[in-house]
């Protein structure tokens, strides 16, 4: 589903930003003082990227499970559909701790719920990566995701901007839910730098059933850099009092949940549990639409790659029932670990 659109013009202060960016790569949009300032201000309407006469049709394609898990809703007559808008980033730790509940939150609420991805620019070019790593060892010990902070600590990202853009140009294709979870697993589990065009599109080819064609346009196209400073614009926007400190924008992860009509209900700023989640659904007026929690291999087809913390939570197997389970099958030949610093990834084998 795409962002309705204000206008076919755009403001003077958009139009300086297109002309900014014609000679820049993605890698360098973060670095770039003038256009750092540009995008942080009011961007009043959109446009498409210039069409390719070269792009062809594309038949549609059946989802990986990764994608079923994210997939937009089909919205049924009888459901009401909550909006939930998502501040994040593709590199925040604590988004990452945030996964095993909003997984468990997915499943109970299925397409009743509807997912707005707000990218937040978190790391700006020039930051220290010493805290991010500490951030991540800290958000690794909360919730128990795994971790690899090496990343951090010997050539880190120079930026998170590129990767927020490449999430808005997997958005132009659909839900970029998918797309999003492959960049933070590069950059918090496999030690991927992911601040380049090029290792941004082999996330996308991972990933599948993006058009590799249309998501290297969108990359690179003024309408995708205009929407992720809607999206910075935004993040400035919420109350001052949510704001982390010193940054000028709400706290990371943030959500707000909104009614059908796009009415705030509530908002829940900071890292938070499923239980406080579920009540921001539910007095959003969203209804639960599962029954009872899935089995290992039905959560693994419906999400793809699942920690073992998120498979504790979405098949409700605490303490030491959700590992004892998954190596089970892993013996069983029905699940494969991938193995990272700190724990595992699981797939379907």
């Amino acid at each position: 589903m795409r962002e309705l659109r204000h206008g076919p013009g755009l403001a003077p202060k958009a139009l300086e930003l297109v002309r900014v960016a014609d000679d820049l790569g993605v890698h360098q949009l973060d670095r770039h003082p003038p256009l750092e300032g540009l995008v942080k201000r009011p961007v009043y309407g959109r446009h498409a990227a210039s069409p390719d006469p070269g792009l062809e049709p594309v038949a549609t394609v059946e989802l990986r499970a990764e994608q079923r898990g994210h997939a937009l809703p089909h919205i049924l007559s009888h459901v009401n559909v909550v909006q939930v808008r998502y501040y994040t980033d593709p590199a925040c730790p604590w988004s990452w701790a945030l996964e095993p509940a909003l997984r468990k939150l997915i499943q109970e609420f299925a397409e009743a719920l509807h997912f707005r991805y707000v990218m937040c620019g978190m790391l700006r070019e020039g930051a220290d990566p010493i805290p991010q790593a500490r951030q991540a060892l800290e958000a690794s010990d909360r919730a128990g995701m795994p971790v690899d902070a090496r990343l951090w600590l010997d050539g880190a990202p120079t930026s998170s901007y590129p990767a927020c853009i490449a999430v808005k140009a997997a958005a132009e294709q659909g839900d970029p839910g998918p797309y999003l979870r492959r960049l933070r697993e590069g950059l918090l589990c496999r030690r991927r730098k992911l601040d380049m065009g090029d290792s941004l599109v082999e996330e996308a080819r991972a990933v599948g059933g993006l058009d590799l064609a249309r998501f290297r346009i969108a990359l690179a196209s003024h309408a995708t850099l205009e929407a992720f400073g809607a999206d910075l614009e935004l993040a400035a926007a919420v109350a001052p009092e949510h704001h982390a400190p010193g940054t000028g924008r709400v706290r990371l992860p943030s959500l707000e949940f909104l009614t059908a009509d796009g009415e705030m209900v509530r908002g829940l700023y900071g890292f938070t549990d499923y239980a406080t989640m579920r009540d921001g659904a539910l007095e959003a007026g969203a209804e639960p639409q599962s029954s009872g929690p899935p089995s290992i291999e039905d959560a693994m087809r419906r999400f793809g790659t699942m920690a073992t913390a998120e498979v504790s939570s979405v098949c409700e197997l605490p303490g030491p029932r959700a590992p004892s389970e998954l190596w089970r099958l892993a013996v069983e030949w029905r699940v494969k670990p991938e193995r990272l610093a700190s724990g595992e990834l699981w797939t379907l084998a």
